[in-house]
């Protein structure tokens, strides 16, 4: 029996095949090796959560900001149970940047903003240092701002009391504008 050309054929790519298909290799690394290579991989896994955490701060800040396009973000961290803390800058609504803020991500998605920069030492927005502490504070911070005694909140009474005479310019009306005589009115 004669052999068709397509036979052969199919018998070179078979041997080709089996000729290209290499051998399991062992790979053997030092030490410092195995270090490295364990340290590039938690690096890039870093790396990696780092940008998944970025997108989910712009994605919810885009409903924060007045112009998210032109935000700016700089040490973003992640906090405990899915939150995220760090500064932002963004255009105002007359195109100025208005400096870096600190900012909370919550856990909830929701943003809880600085009034300044400088972290908790330098704000005085009460809900703030409270989101942060709750979200990101290490346990240095949380015992500092525990231990300071409570601020007792000014309170602010209508009625005067009962030896202060009730001030009556402050409750007297409003007075009316002068009518100039030689503009007429109609």
């Amino acid at each position: 029996m004669m052999s068709t050309a397509c036979e052969k054929n199919n018998d070179r790519v078979e041997q080709v095949k089996q000729a290209s298909t290499p051998a399991p290799a062992e790979l053997f690394l030092t030490p410092m090796e195995s270090q490295g290579l364990q340290y590039m991989t938690s690096y890039a896994k870093d790396v990696a959560s780092s940008a998944d955490l970025l997108a989910r701060v712009k994605k919810v800040m885009e409903s924060y900001l007045f112009d998210p396009t032109s935000a700016q973000f700089r040490n973003v961290k992640a906090g405990r149970d899915g939150s995220a803390c760090g500064s932002y800058n963004a255009k105002n609504r007359y195109g100025a940047y208005v400096g870096f803020k600190d900012f909370v991500l919550t856990s909830d998605n929701r943003i809880v903003a600085s009034d300044t920069n400088g972290g908790i030492a330098a704000s005085s927005n009460a809900e703030f240092i409270d989101a942060y502490l709750d979200a990101c504070g290490t346990k240095a911070q949380i015992a500092a701002f525990r231990s300071l005694p409570e601020t007792p909140t000014p309170t602010v009474s209508s009625e005067p009391a009962p030896d202060q005479e009730p001030d009556r310019v402050l409750d007297a009306p409003s007075p009316k504008p002068p009518v100039r005589a030689d503009i007429p009115t109609t």
